[in-house]
């Protein structure tokens, strides 16, 4: 390679090439201009970058098992290191069994409980993941009860604090330590859990077997469950639950006699990240219209609004869903009975056309937060969702507005739409890989269970970039290219 990029520079002539510049996931891609006077360390860097978009696609993945390639009536721990079943950084990895019966059959885990409950577990303790992980999996069920467990495991031989989810009919309960927290029945319009069944189980844990207490939220089909009873009518997408872990294993129950189906096991590491900033004029709206808008709404508006060349569809009074987007509240099942609207009357400091975003909001009735879920966007490109607010101090209550935000992809961050300054803007940004489904869900719930607390949804966009990998390649086409001159 050295001696290529020597002789490169020696040609003191015009060439074509290719010019990559990435910022903060912006990427412009200039193909057949020509350069002059190309140096040594103008096709190193352009080397450097090659190798390191094409060494970006995720790795993320920890464990994932798809149960494929194994014969019929195969027990779960023959053929693990079977061609396309387990993949991950500890694969292969057997499990612990206690079910009356774990079988394979058509690339699909069958498992069988008795009148008591039986599980199966990776015999592996997950503590060494990031603070946000995922676990994921689809799942049916014939009949009634299964239960999916993060944390101790009688399997493998420990005891402590643990978190389980249980299903029965259309009914989900969240038990702490073998105590029932939750129950509620999720109505069938939000997800039918007598059909298929696709999991995600979004945790943030900092550490093992310290002080810290770890948060969870759960979404099945894309579509966020309340699994916190936050008191006083009001539910909760997030749980800040008050045990401390000290094993991180994955259990997968039945229980009952029933059985359930189970398959695509995956267990990885989050890649969301969240960031917030203030925001007093359009200057401080990180806006392009070159870039692929999926979405740009402005909620509780008559008319579209520019800003920066980029338009935000205006989406009017009681219209809480467009194209490819909605938002939910799963309180009741009559969409217009759960959420209200508003006009925005702080003394705002924001300037520019960026004001018209903030004239209105609207606001879940029960004050769990709702979520929103965005649809048809493009699977392995990079994702940056935009959600846009305002502060508005209160008198009479608390001034903070602070809420935890879960991802359906993974991450859970908490943030305070009144951070900044009475009347300013404050924008928060969420970057993500965008999974095979081409969806994403945002769940919001407020820390404390009163109305003045809740988040206020004034408008959002959202804008798609291919994988960095893709880019990679481009590069080192650009650089064959070079060679071929």
């Amino acid at each position: 390679m050295i001696d290529y990029l020597r002789k490169v520079e020696k040609r003191k002539k015009w060439i074509y090439g290719i010019s990559i510049i990435i910022q903060n996931y912006d990427l412009t891609i200039k193909i057949g201009e020509k350069m002059k006077n190309l140096t040594n360390m103008t096709v190193t860097v352009l080397a450097v970058i090659a190798i390191l978009c094409v060494s970006t696609i995720s790795a993320e993945v920890v464990f994932e098992d798809t149960f494929e390639n194994v014969p019929n009536g195969s027990g779960i721990n023959i053929d693990i290191d079977a061609s396309g079943r387990q993949s991950g950084t500890i694969a292969p990895t057997n499990y612990g069994v206690t079910s009356i019966s774990a079988i394979i059959n058509g690339g699909v885990l069958e498992q069988v409980g008795d009148p008591v409950g039986k599980s199966v577990a990776a015999n592996y303790n997950f503590t060494d993941l990031n603070e946000n992980f995922v676990v994921e999996c689809d799942v049916q069920k014939d009949n009634n009860w299964l239960g999916l467990v993060v944390g101790s495991s009688a399997i493998n031989g420990t005891d402590g604090d643990r978190i389980n989810f249980w299903v029965d009919n259309n009914s989900l309960f969240l038990f702490e330590n073998n105590v029932q927290h939750f129950s509620k029945v999720i109505p069938t319009d939000i997800v039918d859990m007598n059909s298929n069944m696709h999991c995600e189980i979004v945790v943030a844990n900092a550490s093992y077997g310290g002080s810290d207490n770890p948060r969870i939220s759960l979404f099945i089909n894309g579509n966020a469950l309340t699994i916190y009873d936050m008191g006083a009518g009001y539910w909760g997408y997030t749980r800040e639950s008050p045990i401390n872990l000290a094993q991180n294993y994955i259990d997968f129950s039945s229980y009952a006699g029933n059985t359930s189906y189970w398959d695509n096991l995956k267990i990885r590491n989050s890649d969301v990240t969240m960031t917030t900033s203030q925001w007093l004029d359009d200057s401080d709206l990180d806006l392009d219209s070159s870039r692929n808008y999926t979405h740009a709404v402005n909620l509780n508006a008559s008319a579209n609004v520019t800003i920066n060349g980029v338009i935000f569809e205006g989406s009017p009074t009681n219209q809480e869903s467009g194209t490819d987007w909605e938002i939910i509240e799963d309180v009741n099942t009559t969409p217009d009975s759960d959420w209200v609207v508003g006009a925005n009357n702080a003394d705002t400091q924001i300037t520019g056309a960026g004001t018209n975003l903030i004239n209105g909001y609207v606001i879940p009735r029960w004050s769990n937060g709702g979520y929103l879920k965005l649809t048809g966007l493009p699977p392995g490109n990079i994702g940056t969702f935009e959600m846009y607010s305002i502060a508005k101090l209160r008198v009479t209550l608390p001034n903070d507005r602070a809420n935890y935000f879960a991802t359906s992809v993974g991450g859970q961050y908490e943030a305070d739409q009144n951070l900044y300054n009475e009347g300013t803007g404050m924008v928060q940004k969420v970057q993500y890989i965008v999974p095979e489904s081409g969806s994403i869900t945002i769940a919001i719930t407020p820390l404390v269970n009163s109305g003045g607390q809740t988040v206020r949804w004034y408008a959002f966009s959202n804008w798609t970039i291919p994988e960095p990998g893709i880019v990679g390649l481009l590069a080192l086409a650009g650089l064959a290219f070079l060679r071929r001159k």
